[in-house]
C-alpha cells in the first residue's frame, strides 16, 4: 500500500553500519549534518498560540513543508508537516460544513489542536546533534519513518537552536556536488537490475481524475502516503498530487474546493509537467538521480512507453540501497585505491577521496 508513499527501507544491520570499507559508507559516516547545512536557507518558527487559520497562511506564505512550533505551556518544540495540516483539514471538516470550516479554523489554535492529538504533547521532538554523521541521520530517518529531521544545537546558554531540517533532496544535493566520476559500473546499471523502487502496482494506490481533493487527502492519511499518482481512464498517469498540495486548500478562501477534482484544482494553479517527474525502469541509476536532482523532487513515477504506471521510486530506496549495500572485496580495494595523497603544491587543502566523491575540507 505504500509504494506511493516515499517508503523507508529496512532497518539498516548492525555489520553494514560498522564497515568504512565501501566508499559510499565511508562518505556517509565521514559527512556530517552540519555539512549539509545550505549556505542560505530558513527554518520556520511558530508559536503554539497562533490560529490554525495563520498556521496554513504561513505555510502558503512561506512556501514551507514543515515548520517547528514552540509550545510555551511545556517549553517544548514540535515539527508540524504538511501531513499534519491534512489531518487538520479532515478532522475539521467531519465536524463542520466547509462553508464553515475557515471560521472554526480561526477560532482554534495550534496548541488546542495538539493537545487532542495523541502522542504530541510532552513528546520530544525527534532531532539530532550537528556534529552526527549523515549516516547515523539517515539511518535515523529510516527507522523513524520520517521525511525531514530537525538537526538542534543545543550549545547555546539560552535554548536549543534549530539550525535546518535535513531531508532526503538536500542530501541528495550534498551527495551530487562532490560527485566526481560518473563512469561507475553501479551507477549505470537499470534501476530495476539493482531492486531500486517499487515495481509492484498492485500495490500502488492511483485515483481518477475526478477524485475530490478531500478523498485523496483521506486516503494519504489513512495509508500515510506522500504522493498518489492520478491516471485517466485509459490508466495512463496524467498527474501527481502530494501531500504539499494541501495548499490549494489552503490558498483559497473558500474550503468548498476540497469537494473538487483534485485533478482540476491542478491544472488551474500550474504545469502538470512541473509535478509530474517520471522515469523508466531500465534508467540508470545516474540517470534518475540527476532528475531528482534538477526537480527537486523526492520520488519519480516510472511509466512504460505508453505512459501506463509501472512503478515508483523514491530517495528512501536509492539511499537504502547505497547505506545496506554490503561491502564486497572488490569496493574494499576501490575504496584503498581512491584514497590519494595530496599532489606536490597543494599540501594546505583537506581533500578527501571516498570512490566516487570527492570532499574538500570535510573536516572544518
Amino acid at each position: 500500500m505504500s509504494a506511493a508513499v516515499a517508503v523507508p527501507g529496512a532497518p539498516i544491520e548492525e555489520s553494514h553500519a560498522g564497515s568504512a570499507e565501501d566508499p559510499v559508507l565511508q562518505f556517509f559516516h565521514s559527512a556530517t549534518a552540519y555539512d549539509i547545512m545550505p549556505e542560505n536557507g530558513k527554518v520556520v518558527v511558530v508559536d503554539a498560540d497562533l490560529s490554525l487559520a495563520q498556521l496554513l497562511r504561513i505555510f502558503v506564505e512561506q512556501r514551507a513543508t514543515c515548520v517547528v512550533v514552540w509550545v510555551g505551556s511545556t517549553g517544548s518544540t514540535v515539527l508540524l508537516d504538511t501531513m499534519h495540516l491534512i489531518k487538520v483539514l479532515l478532522q475539521y471538516s467531519s465536524e463542520v460544513e466547509l462553508t464553515a470550516l475557515g471560521e472554526r479554523l480561526a477560532a482554534n489554535t495550534v496548541a488546542e489542536w495538539l493537545a487532542s492529538q495523541e502522542g504530541f504533547v510532552g513528546s520530544t521532538m525527534p532531532s539530532v546533534a550537528p556534529d552526527l554523521s549523515l549516516y547515523e541521520a539517515i539511518n535515523q530517518m529510516e527507522e523513524q519513518q520520517i521525511q525531514r529531521l530537525p538537526v538542534v544545537d543545543t550549545s547555546t546558554a539560552m535554548a536549543a537552536t534549530v539550525l535546518h531540517i535535513i531531508t532526503f533532496p538536500r542530501i541528495l544535493r550534498y551527495v551530487m556536488a562532490h560527485f566526481h566520476d560518473d563512469n561507475d559500473e553501479l551507477l549505470n546499471r537499470p534501476i530495476e537490475e539493482l531492486r531500486i523502487g517499487a515495481f509492484d502496482t498492485a500495490d500502488i494506490m492511483t485515483v481518477g481524475s475526478d477524485t475530490s481533493l478531500k478523498e485523496v487527502f483521506q486516503l494519504m492519511a489513512d495509508n500515510s502516503l506522500q504522493c498518489v499518482p492520478i491516471v485517466d481512464e485509459d490508466g495512463v498517469v496524467v498527474d501527481v498530487i502530494s501531500q504539499k498540495d494541501v495548499t490549494l486548500a489552503a490558498r483559497s478562501v473558500s474550503y468548498e474546493c476540497m469537494e473538487r477534482p483534485a485533478r482540476s484544482l491542478l491544472l488551474e494553479h500550474g504545469n502538470p509537467q512541473e509535478s509530474l517527474h517520471t522515469c523508466m525502469r531500465s534508467e540508470a541509476l545516474i540517470s534518475v538521480l540527476r532528475r531528482l536532482l534538477t526537480t527537486g523532487a523526492d520520488r519519480l513515477i516510472c511509466v512504460d512507453f505508453s505512459g501506463h504506471l509501472e512503478g515508483v521510486v523514491t530517495l528512501n530506496h536509492i539511499f537504502g540501497h547505497f547505506i545496506q549495500r554490503p561491502p564486497t572485496s572488490e569496493a574494499g580495494d576501490a575504496a584503498e585505491t581512491n584514497v590519494t595523497e595530496p599532489a606536490e603544491g597543494d599540501e594546505e587543502e583537506d581533500v578527501e577521496h571516498f570512490g566516487r566523491f570527492c570532499v574538500t575540507d570535510l573536516s572544518d
